[in-house]
């Protein structure tokens, strides 16, 4: 009797497990396959989702780098500009000066302000009155290096002697220095090399050795370099 109650019992636990399987077979198997494809789809849900989030942050980075990109291509290209701009500015200030003076003026300006040659130049009619007559002078209590004197001589028939004189004191003019020129034998242009440091007046003389007998035209050039 103990056997076959057991046997009994396994003939039930196998019925029992046929009808759970035909169960599971009949009803639940589409309910199954329905909640695993939910599942699933859930899961691919969420997994696209996050690749989509990740995809958008990611375009949305790539959209956002391109505006600073461009950004940076306009600001680069603002500045480029900008800065051709500005040469071209600078180019045409360094050529003209601030103020439209062209560069021979703004040289000019530099002598007068710091330094530069200075020219005296001119024709003085020698009267035929005769005796010591200046034919230069230049008047001034600025610093000079006076270079030298050129004469043209060429108009004179008659020996000259020129002098020099110079305001010392700055008062009184003083003798400092005696040339002569003769007419037969001497070049016609003459340079007086001095080379001399002036803070004030100096002038120059010609006075002919006998009389001219009419007005001549002595022509002269006088180098200088001005001092600040």
């Amino acid at each position: 009797m103990i056997i076959n109650k057991s046997l009994k019992k396994v003939y039930d636990d196998i019925a029992g497990v046929d009808a759970t399987v035909t169960i599971i077979q009949g009803t639940d198997l589409p309910a199954l396959d329905n909640v695993v494809d939910a599942g699933f789809l859930a899961g691919a849900k969420a997994a696209d989702l996050a690749s989509l989030d990740a995809k958008v942050a990611l375009d949305s980075t790539v959209a956002k780098d391109a505006t600073v990109a461009k950004d940076a291509t306009v600001a680069k290209a603002a500045d480029l500009a900008s800065l051709d701009a500005k040469v071209a500015l600078d180019s045409t200030v360094a050529k003209t000066g601030a103020d439209g003076d062209t560069l021979k003026t703004l040289s000019d300006q530099i002598d007068m302000l710091g330094g530069g040659s200075e020219e005296e130049k001119g024709t003085f009619v020698y009267l035929n009155a005769g005796g010591e007559q200046t034919f230069l002078e230049i008047i001034s209590t600025d610093r000079h290096i006076l270079q030298g004197i050129w004469l043209d001589c060429s108009n004179m028939t008659q020996n000259g002697t020129i002098k020099g004189y110079y305001k010392v004191d700055g008062t009184n003019y003083r003798w400092f220095m005696t040339e002569l020129w003769t007419q037969a034998s001497d070049e016609p242009a003459q340079y007086f090399n001095l080379n001399l440091g002036i803070t004030d007046s100096i002038k120059f003389t010609w006075t002919e050795s006998i009389d001219e007998g009419a007005d001549r035209n002595l022509l002269y050039s006088c180098l200088m370099d001005k001092r600040s």
